[in-house]
């Protein structure tokens, strides 16, 4: 089975605005059900990244995994 792979890039202007954009985009891939890859530049970052979507939405978490680092 062949899956459609699309690559979409962002312009974002502030640090606000890109967290923004990366909880919308997780959420909605989440609601969908469907796969989302975030690729980022350094394990600064991730590091950010992973605990922005543990904490956010403020009334829940977007359950997520770093790749190739084992789950709990």
């Amino acid at each position: 089975m062949s899956r459609d792979v699309r690559v979409t890039f962002y312009q974002v202007k502030t640090g606000e605005e890109r967290k923004g954009r990366i909880i919308t985009l997780a959420t909605e891939y989440f609601e969908k059900k469907e796969p989302l890859l975030i690729r980022l530049p350094h394990e600064k970052a991730l590091e950010y990244v992973d605990l922005l979507l543990w904490r956010f939405p403020q009334e829940s978490f977007l359950p997520h995994a770093i790749k190739d680092t084992p789950t709990k």
